[in-house]
């Protein structure tokens, strides 16, 4: 992960924060102090990646394993909900119903904030890229990392969103 992209995505992030599909807990570093971030991961084998980087940085965030598609969480417990890659991760069909799950869990008027992979716009650095996604195909099986997003328009009512993007394979950072 490019750290000022992270920073970017938890930029300005108060209160109770979900860190949907939290994975190895990479972004612990750029949790803000005052914000209580609560992980969740389906795969008991990132948690237990994230609980030692959690223990390393003593962190107190609480790391649950739980779907993000069907949370064990109230309606509306969140101030924030944050999700990096995770549509990398996602089969397309349970893709729409994360989102709805995220915007439930947000209290009215709550963010999502969502980092992913996309094309680039530049011809060059895409090409790059079409020539990387067998390679990143075989590493995150079942999915292809940098599809177009056709789920946010859908997942109905008002969600506020603020897409941050990582240039995918062989793109330039400025």
């Amino acid at each position: 992960m490019i750290p000022s992209v992270a920073k970017k995505l938890f930029e300005d992030v108060r209160g109770r924060v979900l860190d949907a599909g939290c994975g190895t807990g990479r972004t612990f570093a750029y949790y803000p102090p005052k914000a209580e971030v609560t992980g969740i991961d389906l795969s008991p084998a990132m948690l237990a990646r994230a609980e030692k980087r959690r223990a390393k940085r003593g962190l107190s965030v609480p790391l649950l394993e739980m779907d993000i598609c069907r949370t064990s969480f109230g309606d509306n417990p969140f101030d924030a909900g944050i999700a990096s890659f995770l549509s990398c991760i996602l089969p397309n069909d349970r893709q729409l119903a994360a989102l709805i799950e995220i915007k439930r869990v947000l209290k009215p008027g709550g963010r999502v904030r969502l980092l992913e992979y996309t094309w680039s716009k530049d011809p060059i650095r895409r090409r790059i890229q079409k020539l990387w996604e067998p390679w990143v195909r075989r590493v995150r099986p079942g999915n292809a990392p940098l599809r177009a997003r056709s789920g946010l328009p859908r997942c109905g009512g008002n969600l506020p969103l603020r897409r941050h993007h990582q240039p995918g394979p062989g793109a330039k950072i400025n």
